[in-house]
């Protein structure tokens, strides 16, 4: 038993030496496998991009939509025929007076007659608006604001994508030449290390000059690691990007602009005039002003023209007519409160301040004041900025105005009795 017990562990070494030679054979297939490298210019990588990038399919699929949306909205003028078909069976009481006639032809005074079965009643309807408050306009124009909206969208994703693909693209070169660097540096310090150690040997240099020199090297080793991760990394990058199955390697050179920067306001003048997101916000006041004006011509009447037209004059009701056509007018006294609060949050979030619009864009840094001291008591500021708050102008009359109203009031009093 002993004597096998060798052969045994040795047997198990052998076969784990051959289960690591085989786990490791789908991996060197896989590398040779690898497909090649494919050389892309960044012309070509742009228009790559734009074909297969996930986000400006989105952004135009949105605009699509959108689009859709403001053709539905856009016959909201025309004329709304449709036909009602309906086959009924119905019953109708009749009582007819005979008057002085039926006494004397010997009919009772009244008649009691009934009238019934089963009728086919198709009819056609018309309807077409005249005046809808505003409301129709308003919905095409809130239409139109979101096409515009959809489309400050798309220009808005091109441009991080274009930004993406740049830090990609030639992301990807930087971390190639720094690879270089390292490569360069680590074997310039494995050979001074490499030096030390002889100088040691001989005399000529000390302990720990040779572990400073090993301490040199090692970091240059980390570097140069690290650096082959960053190209790794970023060659992944741009091919995901790119939903390249390959590598992808970068054949237009990185460049430098050696032409004078134009001035600060030159650039802010046209962030201002082409920045999608700027952009976008002009497109989403506009929706809020619209939906306003949606709101405000719900409170108004509306006028339309109508007709009526029946197809089966043989089987129809006695109170139904053959033909009808007018106009008419539709006006809503009361409607719930849901709708004139609606208008004034819509009213209230127009008149709200666009952010970084129409305002100078400052390049030096903020800096922080120091705090200024006050003999002023913790006390007698909060009563002095309580008396600063503005009063409201007007308020709705809801409850939480009036709770407001009455919590301002016992403040001002609290106010009057500190002072």
């Amino acid at each position: 038993m002993t004597a096998a017990l060798p052969r045994h562990r040795g047997w198990g070494r052998r076969r784990g030496g051959t289960l690591v030679f085989v786990a490791l054979l789908p991996t060197a297939g896989a590398l040779a496998q690898a497909p090649p490298a494919e050389p892309v210019s960044y012309e070509a990588a742009t228009m790559r991009l734009g074909e297969v990038s996930d986000g400006l399919a989105a952004s135009t699929a949105q605009v699509r939509a959108r689009q859709a949306q403001a053709g539905a909205v856009a016959t909201l003028r025309r004329p709304e025929v449709s036909i009602d078909v309906r086959e009924l069976e119905y019953q109708k009481s009749l009582t007819l007076s005979t008057g002085t006639v039926g006494p004397s032809l010997g009919l009772p005074s009244t008649l009691d007659l009934a009238v019934g079965g089963w009728a086919f009643r198709p009819v056609v309807s018309a309807v077409m608006p005249l005046y809808s408050g505003g409301q129709i306009g308003a919905t095409q124009n809130a239409a139109l604001a979101g096409i515009r909206e959809a489309e400050a969208g798309v220009a808005d994703t091109r441009q991080s994508t274009t930004v993406q693909l740049v830090q990609a693209y030639f992301g990807q070169q930087l971390a190639t030449a720094v690879l270089a660097v390292r490569t360069d540096a680590r074997a310039g310090l494995q050979r001074h290390f490499d030096d030390a150690l002889k100088l040691e040997k001989q005399g000529f240099a000390s302990r720990a000059q040779a572990l400073q020199a090993q301490v040199a090297r090692d970091d240059a080793e980390r570097d140069y690691q690290k650096a082959r991760n960053d190209l790794a990394t970023a060659t992944a990058y741009l091919a995901n990007l790119l939903h390249s199955g390959a590598a992808v390697v970068p054949t237009t050179p990185l460049f430098v602009v050696t032409a004078p920067l134009d001035p600060l306001d030159a650039f802010v003048a046209s962030a201002a005039q082409n920045h999608p997101q700027v952009g976008r916000l002009g497109a989403l006041g506009d929706q809020a002003r619209e939906g306003v004006r949606i709101q405000q011509a719900k409170q108004r009447p509306q006028v339309y023209l109508f007709g009526q037209y029946d197809l089966n004059r043989r089987e129809a009701l006695f109170t139904e007519p053959d033909y009808v056509y007018g106009i008419g007018l539709k006006y809503t006294f009361w409607r719930a409160p849901t709708a004139a609060s609606r208008c004034r949050r819509r009213a209230r979030r127009r008149r709200q301040p666009r952010p970084g619009c129409g305002r100078p864009v400052s390049t030096s840094p903020r800096r922080r004041r120091a705090p200024t001291t006050t003999s002023t008591p913790p006390a007698a500021s909060i009563c002095c900025s309580i008396r600063a708050w503005p009063r409201p102008a007007r308020t709705c009359g809801c409850s939480s105005c009036r709770f407001a109203k009455g919590w301002q009031r016992r403040s001002m009093s609290s106010t009057r009795n500190c002072g």
